[in-house]
């Protein structure tokens, strides 16, 4: 079962209030995001996040620097008023098709194989990554997504590289602070649940940022069925808490999956999964029941750029 927090109130702008009263609604509202990871691993991944945008399903997503059909991606993404962050992204996502980093590769070793890609195993890229060789490719991997001229609307972190260890997310809250973007962050209970410090929570609030009160996070591969994984999200929405709450996803349209070429495996079928979730009557009845509004990040990065111009 998720373990809510509730809304904390801080200071911003000379007001003390909940992050909904400071985006301007009332502290008894719902607002929800709901993100499209891996925005730019594939061409399918890419169309399903713009189709499900289009029907008012998703509110976000995050871009993959790395990604194989990032370039086409970005095509995709402009002008389409799709909201987007940087999904900061230090390992490869399909074994089949491992990453490489944007950065020169001889100043970041530590994070990759033998063949000069990411690892695959999240547990071999903290075994051998150096903190201070992650931020200087995740830092490279924002300049990129800004040079776009895409509006980027936050940060987050691929399978938690930056945010699960505290080496690690220090430097990570330290980029959000540098760019004054919103960041993917944990709740004190998701924080605590995770064996991690919740001071982080007051040294983002103390940098001027801003974050989600809930993040969801559920591991890929946590359920053993389709019909597990719905009846969870399904739950969740029926016990949604006030404040903002950040929801993510990583769809697939299983019609892209010969077009994509990829190996139909476990992570694929979870994929797809998440699609089909999202597509379910349950899951639209779902958020209607629960009242909540669907926003994106870009209001949480408007706060942020008015506190750093201040």
């Amino acid at each position: 079962m998720m373990q809510w927090s509730q809304p904390e109130p801080y200071s911003y702008a000379g007001r003390v209030g909940t992050l909904s009263e400071h985006l301007g609604y009332s502290a008894t509202e719902k607002l929800l995001i709901c993100n499209a990871d891996d925005f730019g691993l594939t061409e399918g991944v890419n169309r399903t996040a713009l189709e499900l945008y289009a029907d008012g399903v998703v509110s976000s997503t995050t871009i993959m620097m790395t990604g194989a059909a990032i370039a086409s991606g970005i095509e995709l993404l402009r002008g389409s008023g799709l909201d987007c962050g940087v999904h900061l992204t230090l390992t490869s996502s399909l074994q089949h098709r491992p990453a490489k980093p944007v950065s020169d590769a001889s100043q970041v070793k530590s994070l990759l194989n033998e063949h000069g890609e990411f690892y695959y195993d999240r547990n071999e890229y903290f075994e051998h990554a150096l903190p201070s060789e992650a931020i200087l490719e995740a830092s490279a991997q924002i300049e990129a997504a800004f040079d776009t001229g895409l509006e980027i609307s936050h940060i987050d972190s691929h399978e938690g590289t930056l945010q699960l260890k505290p080496a690690f997310a220090a430097a990570y809250v330290e980029l959000a602070r540098q760019h004054a973007l919103p960041i993917r962050m944990g709740s004190r209970a998701l924080l605590h649940q995770l064996g991690l410090p919740a001071d982080w929570i007051e040294k983002l609030r103390s940098s001027g940022l801003h974050f989600p009160d809930n993040l969801v996070y559920t591991p890929i591969d946590s359920f053993n069925s389709l019909e597990q994984r719905t009846a969870f999200v399904v739950g969740l929405l029926q016990s949604l808490p006030t404040g903002v709450t950040e929801l993510f996803f990583h769809p697939l349209n299983p019609d892209y999956l010969n077009s994509d070429g990829l190996v139909q495996d476990e992570i694929t079928r979870f994929r797809v999964w998440d699609y089909q979730i999202l597509r379910s009557k349950a899951y639209t009845d779902a958020v209607a029941a629960s009242g909540a509004q669907l926003i994106s990040f870009a209001p949480l990065r408007e706060l942020c750029r008015r506190g750093a111009a201040s």
